[in-house]
């Protein structure tokens, strides 16, 4: 790396023009050629540092911050500008009529949208919990944002065991109809996210984490709402059981 005086990198500039990166360091601006090959120290406050703010080539500087010996500090965005964090904690009870579900905001209102859905061994919807609560093998909550979000990772928390099988499934996509199944057009619309995890073999917290984040977006243009969240509870029959789960995300 080649250090010149400000006059030379000035006329090399005007010659092949490029993007520039500068850092302060003390009591002087360092500015790099595109290439980083060649470099200059600027005077802070000097006549150089005057000439050299209201020149074009200015403008075209990489703004880099910097601590005091000059090191760069970086910040990576992670997700769409004005978007935000939101850890979605949501509460479930298997096979249970009533307050199956909890999922509140901040202010203790619902978080959004959602159906509760139990089904028994053939298929079926529970309709008389009366005569089948016994009967239902698979809670079904659906979970309707009105945003798209940029999902992170997962996490499941299980004060105790269960006393049975107990699976958990979670999708992301669009599920509807009376028992909000997958929409299939052709192909199924939605992913999974997560499969097999049984309440009964572990007791306290898992993570999930792709390591990277996944845009979910409601729309995507098949005329069908594609940021659905479905938690799906396979469990032996009749088995009420609870648990809670957090989706961690950005948000729109």
């Amino acid at each position: 790396m080649h250090k010149m005086t400000y006059t030379q990198f000035k006329a090399i500039y005007e010659a092949v023009g490029g993007r520039l990166r500068a850092v302060n360091q003390g009591a002087f601006k360092k500015v790099y050629m595109p290439d980083e090959a060649v470099f200059c120290l600027i005077e802070l406050g000097s006549s150089d540092e005057t000439d050299f703010l209201a020149h074009s080539m200015y403008g075209e500087i990489n703004k880099t911050v910097s601590d005091d010996s000059g090191r760069p500090l970086y910040r990576l965005a992670m997700t769409e500008k004005g978007w935000k964090f939101l850890s979605h904690m949501t509460t479930i009870i298997t096979a249970t009529e009533t307050n199956s579900v909890s999922m509140k905001t901040f202010k203790n209102e619902d978080r959004c949208i959602y159906t509760v859905k139990h089904l028994k061994a053939d298929g079926s919807l529970v309709t008389d919990y009366v005569a089948d609560q016994a009967n239902i093998v698979e809670t079904r909550v659906t979970i309707k944002p009105t945003y798209d979000f940029d999902i992170l990772k997962g996490t499941i928390y299980n004060k105790a065991y269960a006393t049975d099988i107990c699976n958990i499934g979670v999708g992301i996509g669009n599920f509807s109809g009376t028992k909000e199944d997958i929409t299939n057009v052709g192909v199924d619309l939605y992913s999974e996210f997560i499969g097999g995890l049984d309440l009964e073999e572990f007791q306290g917290v898992i993570h999930i984490d792709g390591e990277s984040s996944k845009m979910i977006n409601k729309d995507i243009g098949v005329g069908a709402d594609m940021n659905m969240i479905q938690i799906r509870v396979h469990h032996a029959a009749g088995l009420q059981h609870k648990f809670m789960c957090s989706l961690e995300y950005y948000r729109a």
